[in-house]
């Protein structure tokens, strides 16, 4: 509660001096400062499905404030069937202040995510030339290295099918990165929802309803033309930790 509130402090101190900073005028109201304060806190906390919802709140009422459309933007690549919409945010954000802490990152992400991948190159190299961290060098390196496959591979034709699985693999939540065994009767996932152990944790793997659903490895068996519902791993595998 204590580090609670001190971020707190700290999101809605730097997000208001920006503001004033920028000489936008911006004022919030003691409630709407508690509620950007939450959403600061939780996207520290990379928790971008429930920061998301309320910079949306916020930028309805302040649609002025570049630096909420900047955030907004941010938490939009983070959500999976939605990411497309994040360009629209970065771009007025770049737009007004190109100088935001990695926007020439973010802007390359959300071109891809678009399929731009032309255009995503040239933001990743921008980024590369503005001396960025040893980390952040790597990962621009790697988002390189991917657009340039989606140049290799998008636009081709291929005689594909692509179908939901649908229950009881696919859910609400999110499942991804599969593995299926020769004979297709065995497929293991990672999964991250409301099954994973330990339920919603913060940083520190703490239980926390402001939380975030951490990383799990699930199976399942084909029985038939059907699959069982997935269980998970094993707890020799799986902790509350990503796994």
């Amino acid at each position: 509660m204590k580090k609670y509130i001190i971020l707190c402090i700290l999101s809605v101190i730097t997000v208001i001096s920006f503001a004033q900073k920028k000489g936008s005028g911006i004022k919030y109201s003691k409630d709407e400062k508690m509620e950007l304060a939450r959403a600061e806190f939780l996207f520290d906390e990379r928790n971008y499905a429930l920061a998301l919802p309320i910079y949306l709140k916020l930028g309805n009422l302040h649609p002025e404030d570049i630096y909420i459309t900047y955030k907004t933007g941010i938490c939009y690549l983070y959500k999976s069937d939605e990411r497309e919409k994040a360009l629209d945010y970065l771009q007025k954000a770049y737009d007004n202040e190109p100088t935001f802490e990695n926007i020439l990152f973010y802007m390359g992400k959300a071109h891809a995510a678009r399929y731009e991948f032309e255009e995503a190159k040239e933001f990743y190299n921008r980024f590369l030339n503005s001396k960025p961290s040893a980390q952040l060098i790597d990962e621009a390196n790697k988002h390189i290295s991917w657009a340039e496959n989606g140049l290799k591979l998008y636009g081709k034709d291929i005689d594909v099918a692509i179908v939901n699985i649908g229950e009881p693999i696919n859910t609400e939540f999110s499942e991804y990165v599969p593995v299926i065994s020769s004979d297709e009767a065995v497929l293991i996932y990672t999964y991250r929802g409301d099954r994973s152990k330990g339920g919603r944790q913060n940083k520190a793997l703490k239980p926390d309803p402001d939380g975030v659903f951490y990383e799990d490895i699930f199976i399942s068996y084909k029985l038939g033309d059907k699959w069982l519902t997935p269980e998970s791993i094993g707890d020799n595998i799986n902790t509350n930790d990503h796994d």
